[in-house]
């Protein structure tokens, strides 16, 4: 399964660590358990998803670094 993703994201031209296969079942709604190691052929299924993984948001620090309080230094 493995492989399936690298060979699919490299088609695509996805990175692979920020994906991930789903593999829905046939019959009844829900997903296929797998193993890294297990062939597609095994699972006896005929779709495979790839989907991005879900990240963390961050709040952006590079625009709050670069603002500063004040931009000038007023003389008096």
């Amino acid at each position: 399964m493995i492989d399936v993703l690298i060979e699919v994201c490299s088609v695509a031209r996805l990175n692979p660590a920020t994906h991930t296969l789903i593999v829905p079942s046939d019959g009844v709604s829900g997903t296929v358990a797998f193993t890294a190691s297990q062939s597609l052929q095994s699972l006896g299924v005929s779709t495979v998803r790839v989907v991005a993984k879900l990240q963390p948001s961050k709040p952006d620090q590079r625009l709050s670094a670069a603002t500063p309080s004040q931009p000038f230094e007023v003389g008096t």
